[in-house]
């Protein structure tokens, strides 16, 4: 059975790339700017296939553009996860702490903000309440 993978990053030509894959879930991902912080908008269930979604994010700067500041992972819309899907975001996460760029959470349920606390991610990423919060906070500090 073929299931979808949607990448979803919108263009100055507001374009569209999609990639499809061989899944039992689907899983989309939407990649925003707001000045220089990157959004990253996840829907779906979080499971190790995020791996495939985050990896033209994969090596920095060439994968964030060296003029970003900031970046926002926005959870809102992530219905489940699985301990796959949390240990690639874990990754993603700490790989970004490494070359210095304010990297944020937003939107985590409950149980996902438990999760992330215990295991010591919020030591790489604050987490926020909304998308709306962080850019508040991102002008204040500027």
């Amino acid at each position: 059975m073929l299931f979808r993978i949607w990448f979803l990053q919108s263009n100055a030509i507001g374009g569209t790339d999609e990639m499809v894959l061989p899944m039992a879930d689907t899983l989309s991902m939407k990649v925003r700017y707001s000045g220089s912080v990157v959004i990253l908008v996840l829907n779906g269930e979080l499971t190790i296939r995020l791996d495939v979604l985050l990896s033209r994010f994969r090596e920095f700067p060439s994968g964030l553009e060296t003029e970003q500041r900031a970046l926002i992972v926005d959870l809102h819309r992530v219905s489940s996860s699985s301990g796959g899907g949390v240990a690639v975001l874990m990754r993603f996460i700490r790989k970004r702490a490494e070359v210095n760029l304010q990297t944020f959470m937003c939107g985590l349920s409950v149980f996902m903000e438990r999760l992330f606390r215990i295991v010591g991610l919020t030591q790489y990423a604050m987490i926020y309440p909304d998308e709306y919060t962080v850019l508040q906070r991102l002008k204040e500090v500027e």
